[in-house]
């Protein structure tokens, strides 16, 4: 699956010859070849809910995305862990402080694939937005690029509301001139052909793909 649309948007980023970009949502079969090509431009930093169990050298659980060892040890990747708006799915004290790496790791541009079905990926973009409003201007990316699904490949209506608001609170951030914000709602669903997993999750959650 090729990502030739971000790429590009990444780049009008910053004229640097080298990116810093934070990922988001980034250990589900998108984010994975997402990670993959970004990381030839430059460092990507991971925000993941459970970095051991998205780096172990097997797929363990459902429940958790996951990058894989490979991608893990690419050069210029690195994995941190934060609460992902969910405190329910989290186990130990290691998300804590993520707001302050973010910040250091100074992103030229941000990439958010959480997809925001549920109420827990909503909070999830919120935290982000929280975050970067938190920040000094200097720390916070200077783009961001949020991805989500067209209207016409979500069958449930609540998980368009979800979308709707996350991508709302997403291009506040914009509005308000804390970063500049693009949002690119795409009518195919790559997760549902490229991960067994994630197909039987969101299936009942996604229609076909659809010509926009």
């Amino acid at each position: 699956m090729g990502f030739g649309f971000v790429i590009p948007l990444l780049l009008l980023a910053h004229e640097a010859n080298s990116l810093n970009v934070l990922a988001v949502g980034a250990t589900g079969a998108v984010g994975r070849s997402f990670v993959r090509a970004a990381s030839q431009e430059g460092n990507v930093l991971v925000l993941a809910r459970n970095g051991y169990l998205a780096t172990a050298k097997e797929r363990v659980s459902g429940d958790f995305g996951y990058l894989g060892p490979k991608i893990h040890k690419l050069k210029g990747v690195l994995v941190r862990d934060w609460d992902g708006g969910d405190l329910l799915d989290i186990t130990g004290d290691t998300w804590l402080g993520w707001q302050g790496d973010v910040a250091a790791f100074q992103a030229d541009a941000a990439v958010m694939l959480t997809g925001c079905l549920t109420d827990a990926r909503l909070k999830g973009v919120e935290r982000i937005a929280d975050a970067f409003t938190g920040m000094a201007p200097a720390d916070v990316p200077k783009r961001l690029l949020f991805v989500c699904p067209a209207d016409e490949v979500l069958k449930n209506p609540t998980a368009r509301e979800n979308v709707a608001a996350a991508e709302r609170r997403a291009l506040a951030l914009g509005e308000s001139g804390v970063c500049d914000v693009a949002s690119v709602r795409v009518g195919r669903v790559l997760a549902l052909e490229a991960d067994e997993i994630e197909s039987k999750t969101y299936n009942l959650q996604y229609r076909p793909p659809v010509t926009l």
